[in-house]
């Protein structure tokens, strides 16, 4: 997904209609069912392979400005609804794989037809999962449908003004694309009035859990784990966060020792002061998909365990979760690199 930068140099319009447009052409009283077929096959063929040609142009500047769009529509509910904005994601990726924003991409289109769901009542069944590379124009299609997915909820709230103006991505990267998807993703969730929890952090950390502990079988050969560290109370956010970092660190020297590249994300130390239940959970997921690349790549790495839904759960009960992975963690980049880790 190389960034390439735009053709487009000034800021243009960008409509996307409440109703579909159903075809070019009005027929009135034409006799013979023949020449109607003829005419809408060769119309769909236009179509098809219009969007195959078109399909090899697609750059992350034209993904990104899909994105926006969506991010749009969604401020357009969010005005219609009298809900509170959503606040921008303390985390920021510098660098991202397509992968990775494909997986945003899966993520943002499950919320989007959930929020649908919710308002219109139409079910709509997810994108077939693409294994291996993934193209641009392939990232783009799953945002396509998280946006007629919203769309459709600016036609069920009766919303008229469905217009949205984007200024052209210029100079895109892919984690741009990734950064706009997860604000998306938190705004979808703030419309949906979900909350994050501990109790969810936590499940998302044992996800983390399950797949260190499988790679740190295969890799130390030991078949104990590190004991996990004292339950300490009174916890915050920012504490857990800063002890993902560590993790996150972690996991870079894993899939470097592998030569895998991973995420590269930046956060402003005098934010940390404001990091969030969402903001952790956004870092907890990062830890997910980078351990499960590694997983991936690790010859002899069996299924991890079921996750089981944990219930309710405090602040320092995740602080103690993830200090545990952070151990297993510290085993495995010592086995790895043979340091004193």
């Amino acid at each position: 997904m190389t960034a390439l930068p735009n053709r487009l140099t000034r800021p243009v319009k960008l409509k996307y209609l409440t109703r579909q447009w159903l075809g070019a052409f009005m027929i009135k009283e034409v006799s013979g069912a023949l020449l109607v077929a003829m005419l809408l096959t060769a119309v769909a063929a236009s179509a098809t392979s219009s969007q195959v040609s078109r399909a090899g142009q697609i750059t992350p500047a034209d993904v990104l400005e899909k994105v926006e769009l969506l991010r749009a529509n969604l401020e357009l509910i969010r005005q219609a609804l009298e809900e509170d904005p959503a606040g921008e994601p303390i985390l920021q990726v510098r660098n991202a794989q397509p992968a990775e924003v494909y997986s945003q991409a899966r993520n943002l289109e499950q919320l989007a037809f959930e929020f649908a769901f919710e308002k219109t009542r139409r079910y709509r069944p997810p994108s077939t999962m693409i294994l291996g590379e993934v193209t641009p124009a392939e990232v783009e299609a799953v945002f396509d449908n998280a946006l007629h997915a919203i769309l459709s909820v600016n036609t069920s709230l009766e919303i008229k003004d469905s217009e949205a103006v984007v200024a052209p991505a210029v100079n895109t990267r892919p984690a741009d694309v990734f950064n706009a998807a997860v604000a998306a993703g938190n705004t979808l969730n703030k419309l949906m009035k979900r909350e994050t929890t501990p109790g969810n952090v936590f499940q998302i950390v044992n996800t983390a859990t399950y797949l260190a502990t499988n790679l740190h079988s295969v890799i130390t050969g030991k078949p104990e784990l590190p004991a996990p560290p004292a339950l300490e109370s009174d916890r915050s956010s920012t504490e857990v966060f800063v002890r993902m970092q560590r993790c996150f660190e972690l996991i870079k020297a894993l899939a470097a020792y592998r030569g895998l590249q991973t995420l590269e994300f930046d956060v402003d130390p005098s934010l940390l002061s404001q990091v969030g239940p969402d903001d952790v959970r956004d870092l907890a997921f990062l830890l997910v998909e980078e351990l499960h690349i590694i997983h991936q790549n690790t010859p002899g790495a069996s299924e991890p365990g079921q996750v089981y839904t944990p219930g309710e759960k405090r602040p320092a009960q995740v602080y103690q979760r993830v200090g545990l992975l952070e151990l297993i963690l510290s085993e495995l980049v010592a086995a790895e690199l043979g340091s004193g880790l």
